[in-house]
């Protein structure tokens, strides 16, 4: 089952694979984090799901304002692309860790 950031548990689900103090390192307010590209769906994204096609909004991955395209994981190193669905994907020729793939896949997030 895909993760989308709007659930309650996507960020957990984004915990289990980059560790628990990934989220210490990155500040809500900076444009890669979680927490921003929640707001920016939810600003800009989740009132035109009934405008567009599923398709359409598959094919769009969201840009911060600043340009930012990604949700940064641990250290920097790992990416996650969120479509207009809302959809969070773990983009895998980012992948640091060996195991990270494996946990990501596991956790349900799509591999791009």
């Amino acid at each position: 089952m895909p993760v989308f950031i709007y659930e309650p548990d996507a960020l957990e689900k984004m915990q289990k694979v980059e560790g628990e103090d990934w989220t210490k390192h990155i500040k809500d307010s900076d444009s890669c984090s979680f927490q921003a590209f929640l707001d920016l769906w939810n600003d800009q994204y989740k009132e035109v799901q009934n405008k567009y096609s599923k398709e359409t909004l598959e094919n769009i991955h969201l840009r911060q304002p600043d340009g930012q395209p990604v949700i940064y994981g641990a250290g920097g190193w790992h990416r996650y692309s969120v479509k207009g669905t809302g959809e969070v994907c773990f983009i895998e020729i980012m992948c640091g860790r060996d195991d990270c793939k494996r946990k990501a896949k596991e956790q349900g997030f799509t591999i791009i």
